[in-house]
């Protein structure tokens, strides 16, 4: 099994002042692959928009992620694992909140990158 990262970043790191990995100030969703389908596709795209509107975390477009999601794993076979992990990115101490622009960037292997 391949494990790729998509990152919201030139250099397909996580900053350490990331907020979703200081104080958890993101969503996530988990989600079965099989044969190129995403499981229950329409429950996880439907609760990831819930949870970006309740934290407020804006400029997600989750309809054209899910997009991007689907087409990736069109190829795959068997059973997989896909992860979705969305945060409202670096800046800012404590537990305010700051607006961050957020970007979807292709993904490593689409930009003729490849992480494994």
């Amino acid at each position: 099994m391949e494990n790729v990262i998509w990152a919201d970043t030139d250099d397909d790191s996580l900053s350490v002042s990331d907020r979703g990995l200081n104080y958890g100030d993101g969503c996530f969703t988990t989600m079965l692959v099989e044969d190129g389908e995403i499981h229950l596709f329409k429950r996880h795209r439907d609760r990831m928009e819930h949870a970006l509107s309740a934290l407020a975390i804006p400029n997600v477009d989750i309809n054209r992620v899910f997009q991007h999601l689907q087409r990736s794993v069109a190829a795959v076979s068997g059973k997989q694992v896909l992860k979705l992990v969305v945060t409202r990115g670096s800046g800012g101490r404590g537990t305010a909140q700051k607006v961050v622009k957020t970007r979807w960037l292709s993904p490593p292997s689409q930009r003729g990158q490849s992480i494994t």
